[in-house]
């Protein structure tokens, strides 16, 4: 009898988590019940199979009310509380008349509620690693002439973005990029040549000038002059918020860049391969 209620209470259980509340929550949190319908189904079966297991058990046992109550306080106490609401299960079953039913409704009000406020706190670390999720992106600190850290911040990526160039000597040689976003009218670009590891740097009196083409996801581009006056080419201002709105719509992004070098053009093309989560890097760039 105990077990066909319980196996039916287990659907039940089921069908409210699979339907109902995907439609009842807001969105953020309805996509993570979504996720985690699979994890909360097993734990559901395997409360449902304990409790099966331990109910088959005391019906060929000796049953009596004390030996039931120690199993009770004993898993209660030690805080194993898939055990101890199997007994409180049973005991209900077999004693509802008992004068210590009301203690035991209140362990499993208890038990309820520690079982509740840990999925919350679950929800909320998922919520919370969801929210700083940055994707392919990193905030960082820009480091003094010793090497250590200051205030300042910048965003760039976790690895350094591949592409190929041609030049005089070179077809589809190999380079890297790295970006350095301080804000977004403030981007700029680093490039290092078949693994060099200093970047292409230019110098005020003979700046390395760049005509870019920039492509965002959704096709559209745009076509900008920039100098590298240093170890990095800087975008400027306008050209800075419109590759900035780019990233925001996240994505693959392509740029073309092209300059001369002893006369010969120089082409670089590369990708950011899924701009996606440059919106959060941006909110903590600028976070307090």
């Amino acid at each position: 009898m105990r077990s066909r209620f319980v196996v039916k209470a287990f659907f039940l259980l089921v069908l409210c988590i699979l339907f109902p509340c995907v439609s009842c929550r807001e969105g953020e949190r309805e996509e993570f019940v979504r996720i985690d319908a699979a994890q909360e189904l097993d734990r559901l079966q395997k409360e449902n199979e304990t409790l099966i297991r331990e109910n088959e058990l005391m019906k060929n046992q000796n049953i009596t009310e004390s030996r039931l109550s120690g199993k009770i306080e004993y898993f209660y106490t030690r805080k194993d509380y898939e055990m101890a609401k199997s007994y409180l299960n049973v005991f209900m079953d077999f004693f509802p008349e008992s004068p210590k039913v009301p203690v035991y409704r209140s362990y499993y009000e208890n038990i309820r509620n520690v079982e509740a406020a840990a999925q919350e706190r679950k929800f909320l670390d998922m919520q919370n690693l969801q929210v700083d999720n940055t994707g392919i992106w990193t905030v960082e600190n820009f480091t003094d002439q010793n090497g250590n850290p200051t205030n300042r911040k910048f965003i760039t990526t976790r690895e350094m973005l591949s592409g190929t160039y041609s030049d005089v000597s070179f077809d589809a040689a190999t380079f890297v990029a790295d970006f350095i976003i301080v804000s977004k009218s403030n981007i700029a670009l680093k490039i290092f040549e078949r693994g060099n590891k200093e970047p292409v740097s230019g110098n005020a009196k003979t700046p390395i000038r760049y005509t870019i083409k920039a492509t965002g996801a959704d096709g559209k581009y745009f076509s900008f002059t920039a100098r590298n006056t240093s170890d990095r080419i800087a975008f400027g201002n306008t050209a800075s918020a419109k590759i900035h709105d780019m990233l925001i719509q996240g994505g693959t992004v392509s740029f073309t860049l092209t300059t001369t070098r002893d006369g010969c053009n120089v082409v670089y093309t590369f990708s950011i391969p899924n701009a996606q989560c440059y919106n959060t890097a941006f909110r903590l760039l600028n976070a307090k």
